[in-house]
């Protein structure tokens, strides 16, 4: 529940988990030690078991057009949303003109975007290809124009930044649709 610097200072205390389990987040320097307490949120409750999980959350693609991961027809890139309200984007450069499917496969409820290379036009949007039937991926099929670029947006459907189960794995991938 508590984060200590070198010094014994408190540098953190956070019980804003998922249920009833703390999540903290810090940014790191190189070589910094941090000493983490874990106790049960009442001292006559008694003993529990719980997991401790310290993870790098360094982003694995862009959270930008200007950053964006290049990705091409009939490749699947591995991406996670590591925290709540990262988004990551990629890039698609179209060499003919076609229908084009952009989308995931996630265990995840991700949401996704088509946009203009520079991010700031949305062509196409869609969350779940079909919610009632329990597949919450994103399926965006678009007529693409020759030598042109796409930014292609991934994010976790709920955004809620203190909420930290808003996160997860999932591949992207550009297909021929049709």
């Amino acid at each position: 529940q508590a984060i200590n610097g070198d010094d014994g200072e408190q540098l953190g205390d956070d019980d804003s988990g998922r249920g009833y389990n703390c999540w903290i987040r810090r940014t790191m320097e190189a070589g910094e030690t941090v000493i983490v307490g874990v106790r049960h949120f009442s001292a006559e409750a008694g003993t529990g078991i719980y997991t401790f999980v310290a993870k790098d959350l360094r982003d694995d693609h862009g959270d930008d057009a200007a950053n964006a991961t290049p990705i091409t027809v009939d490749a699947a890139i591995s991406g996670e949303i590591a925290v709540p309200g990262d988004v990551d984007v990629f890039s698609f450069v179209a060499a003919t003109g076609a229908l084009m499917e952009f989308g995931t496969e996630a265990p995840m409820d991700p949401i996704c975007e088509l946009r203009s290379a520079d991010g700031q036009e949305l062509l196409g949007e869609n969350d779940d290809i079909d919610g009632q039937a329990g597949n919450y991926n994103c399926l965006i099929p678009f007529e693409v124009e020759a030598e042109t670029t796409y930014t292609f947006w991934v994010r976790h459907y709920e955004r809620n930044v203190a909420q930290p189960g808003n996160t997860g794995l999932y591949e992207a991938f550009v297909r021929l649709g049709g």
